[in-house]
């Protein structure tokens, strides 16, 4: 099916034009042409005057554009930009500063000490998940259902096991994710849900995003495998949700996405900053890795459940962003989305 240009998908046309449309949408089919059937992906691209959605299902009968802009996905690991922010707001009304012990803030005996913003740029030299994650889990398909808050608890009371020094190394971790918004869960006496939905949802207006499935049941795409096997939506227990529990559309992300081009947005460049170089290329603010892409550094972060799969990028030296959001485990968005805004 030839892409063509749908006026419900574009809120202004000043500067993307048809052509620029066509482009990117006949990149979006080759990759979706290669999901199985029934999955779709939701793209946004957005620029400071313009948002344009689109959407593609691969049906049974073909390729079929689709609006899907309100439809929600869970962005997974992009939850972590979240979190971070959560974190930012703090820093930025002085309740505390990045570099202050977690120690201080949670009553568990730690034999280590730890930064709020190690965990932020996982230099907490903390495992990916406790080694204890998979004792507790009952169904692997719905694996964050069941690593308890309890469970969180007596891991930290234990001491934890690190596998480097705190501030030392780069290592991936949704332990320290989790841990992170725990603990400033623990310093307001607020949960987790209700600080992002306060601090975050409720301030770019993102009303059709989330943490429980069952407030989506109208919205919410079904997940598949890379197989394209049916499976379940995650529920996170709180010990952990601060690592990927958020649910969203590319309509809420766009929002978020522009909310970035505001330099009145205090709390939006504190996690731009970077606080550690990973490789010649690569380096980490809070939350979000910096890439130098050549000619600019762009904000990344990506995201992976049992059935969904994400990607979001922002480049604030150009004022442009993008979010792709797909219902399927099967392929690698990230590849799309650095093509595309590189287009």
């Amino acid at each position: 099916m030839k892409p063509i240009l749908l006026s419900a998908f574009i809120l202004s046309t000043s500067a993307f034009a048809q052509n620029d449309f066509e482009l990117h949408s006949a990149k979006i089919d080759s990759v979706v042409s290669g999901f199985t059937e029934n999955a779709q992906l939701s793209y946004s691209f957005v620029t400071p005057e313009e948002t344009l959605f689109y959407g593609v299902l691969n049906h049974s009968s073909g390729l079929m554009q689709i609006e899907n802009q309100d439809s929600s996905f869970e962005i997974a690991s992009i939850t972590k930009v979240f979190t971070s922010l959560v974190l930012s707001n703090y820093i930025q009304q002085e309740k505390l500063d990045p570099n202050d012990k977690i120690n201080a803030y949670i009553p568990f005996k730690i034999k280590k000490k730890i930064t709020f913003k190690q965990l932020a740029n996982h230099t907490s030299g903390l495992p990916r998940l406790p080694e204890t994650f998979f004792e507790e889990v009952k169904d692997l398909e719905d694996p964050y259902a069941f690593f308890s808050t309890e469970a969180l608890e007596q891991y930290l009371s234990e001491g934890m096991n690190l596998i480097s020094k705190p501030g030392k190394q780069y290592a991936y971790s949704n332990l320290g994710a989790g841990i992170l918004g725990y603990t400033l869960s623990k310093i307001e006496g607020i949960s987790y849900k209700n600080l992002v939905k306060s601090l975050i949802l409720e301030k770019y207006e993102m009303s059709n995003s989330g943490f429980d499935p069952e407030n989506f049941k109208n919205t919410l795409t079904v997940p598949y495998t890379a197989k394209g096997k049916k499976c379940k939506n995650w529920n996170w227990d709180p010990s952990l949700i601060a690592a990927g529990g958020l649910i969203s559309t590319s309509r809420d992300m766009s929002k978020f996405i522009r909310a970035h081009f505001d330099k009145e947005n205090k709390e939006l460049f504190i996690v731009t900053i970077p606080t550690l170089q990973i490789s010649e290329n690569m380096s980490m603010g809070l939350g979000w890795h910096i890439v130098n892409t050549g000619g600019s550094n762009i904000l990344w972060h990506n995201g992976r459940s049992g059935g969904y799969t994400s990607s979001m990028i922002i480049d604030l030296e150009n004022k442009k962003g993008l979010v792709l959001l797909s219902n399927q485990t099967k392929g690698n968005l990230d590849d799309l989305a650095f093509e595309l805004i590189n287009l």
